[in-house]
């Protein structure tokens, strides 16, 4: 019982805590040039991924949600940057969730704006759960996936019998990691699937008092067989 056995080489990676709780609308802020590939383990910019925003109840038309806005700073190469972040999370009339995000300067500011969503989802078994990119074959959701321009993606999953629906304006880089930790069963370490995390990319250069919109959707529809 105290030995530790792994079922595959390489699981340390998977044990190590996550820097950040995996939440929806994570506001991370990375360099420009970064890769999908060392994105997990760069360093955020900002103080908006665990900060805390003020808020007030919003309605507009048929949608209620919340405003929330941080005044914040990233931490670029040529000194600290600061900026105010504000998103409007919104339940639409079909059930939707749409997050529109405003980011206004009050310095100069160059970076990739890169907030980060952890989506849930039973299995990557292809047979129950498969992803579609602009009409795109049908692909595993358990692999690491880059699309550079991209209005996004759909996932079909047959166990809750619907698809999701993530879609995000403007278009922009958007990047797909499985989510994956290291579980100890009877049979010693063994690699477990989570779900998905997408991260949608944009680029931000903005002058002192420039401001720029963005906006992600995500919504739920019936599965069609």
């Amino acid at each position: 019982h105290d030995s530790v056995t792994a079922k595959e080489d390489g699981l340390e990676r998977f044990a190590a805590p996550d820097g950040h709780p995996r939440r929806a609308a994570v506001d991370r802020f990375l360099a420009s040039g970064r890769r999908r590939e060392d994105a997990a383990n760069a360093t955020d910019l900002g103080d908006f991924a665990e900060g805390r925003y003020d808020f007030e109840l919003r309605r507009a038309d048929e949608a209620v949600g919340v405003a929330m806005w941080r005044r914040g700073t990233l931490a670029l190469n040529d000194g600290p940057a600061r900026l105010t972040l504000e998103k409007r999370v919104w339940i639409m009339p079909d059930g939707a969730v749409r997050i529109d995000y405003e980011i206004e300067a009050a310095d100069e500011i160059g970076a990739v704006f890169a907030p980060e969503w952890n989506l849930a989802f039973l299995t990557p078994n292809t047979d129950y759960v498969t992803m579609e990119h602009e009409g795109s074959r049908r692909k595993n959701v358990g692999n690491a996936a880059t699309f550079e321009d991209s209005a996004g993606i759909s996932i079909a999953d047959r166990l809750r019998g619907g698809t999701v629906l993530v879609s995000r304006e403007p278009r922009g880089a958007l990047w797909i990691e499985p989510l994956e930790t290291a579980s100890q069963s009877e049979g010693g370490l063994e690699r477990v699937f989570q779900g998905v995390t997408l991260t949608t990319c944009w680029p931000l250069r903005l002058a002192a008092g420039e401001r720029r919109g963005f906006s992600v959707t995500i919504g739920f529809r019936p599965l069609e067989e």
